[in-house]
């Protein structure tokens, strides 16, 4: 998958600097500071969570009635070529239904069942979008696009933060009158990977209106870009 952008100016840049010119446990004078950096990749898969309610005045009837429903969506997926291991039934619940119009009555029970399926490809959303809604589910917990190679793309944005840090402590050093050494020690810091996401009402609104909109335009998904962020601390010998 090849690498749409590279955020890596000002915002890479900014970040604080902590004990400059202080001395360490052998003497040495350091500065610290941190670099952060970004980088954006087009996803190449997408997560469906979705799942049936059947809500019945008897228990028994509205579990029959979602495990009809979930073996539907189960058939349609298998035959769009999901694998069973790219499919989860992740949560099942049963909860009573009361009307409190007058005093507390129960009226019925509503049965719950949550999937998620994992789409290799994006080309498969469309088709599997519809087959899922045509076998019973009547909601969506949210879609989320995803880079598969996560990995290689944290690591790009590990160098670059690397090279933020020194490009920035070259510059402080400079500034000061001094000039950096060899790096005295590295962390990495936490961050936050920020990825599209929809959920609730507009996840199923983008999942109904692709597929009414499919025959018009030829598919309607845009997964957009996955930002990848990675960022450091490193402590520089201060000369």
């Amino acid at each position: 998958m090849r690498i749409k952008s590279l955020c890596f100016g000002v915002l890479v840049l900014l970040a604080f600097a902590a004990a400059a010119g202080a001395d360490d446990s052998n003497g040495k004078r350091y500065i610290t500071v941190t670099g952060m950096a970004d980088v954006k990749a087009v996803p190449d898969q997408v997560i469906i969570n979705f799942g049936v309610n059947s809500e019945s005045r008897e228990i028994a009837a509205a579990k029959k009635d979602n495990d009809v429903k979930t073996k539907k969506i189960l058939e349609a997926l298998k035959q769009n070529g999901i694998d069973e291991r790219d499919i989860q039934t992740d949560r099942i619940s049963i909860q009573p239904r009361y009307d409190y119009s007058g005093k507390q009555v129960l009226i019925g029970y509503t049965v719950t069942k949550n999937i998620t399926v994992l789409l290799r490809t994006l080309e498969k959303y469309e088709t599997v979008a519809e087959s899922i809604l045509e076998a019973g589910s009547n909601y969506l917990n949210g879609v989320e696009f995803v880079v598969s190679d996560k990995r290689k793309y944290a690591d790009e944005a590990r160098v670059l933060a690397l090279k933020a840090a020194q490009e920035k402590a070259k510059a402080m050093a400079a500034a000061l009158g001094r000039r950096t050494g060899k790096p005295l020690a590295i962390e990495e810091l936490q961050t936050e990977q920020q990825l599209y996401r929809a959920a609730g009402k507009m996840a199923a609104n983008v999942m109904m209106d692709s597929v009414s909109a499919e025959s018009e335009s030829g598919g309607t998904l845009s997964a957009g870009t996955v930002k990848i962020s990675a960022g450091v601390m490193v402590k520089f010998e201060l000369k």
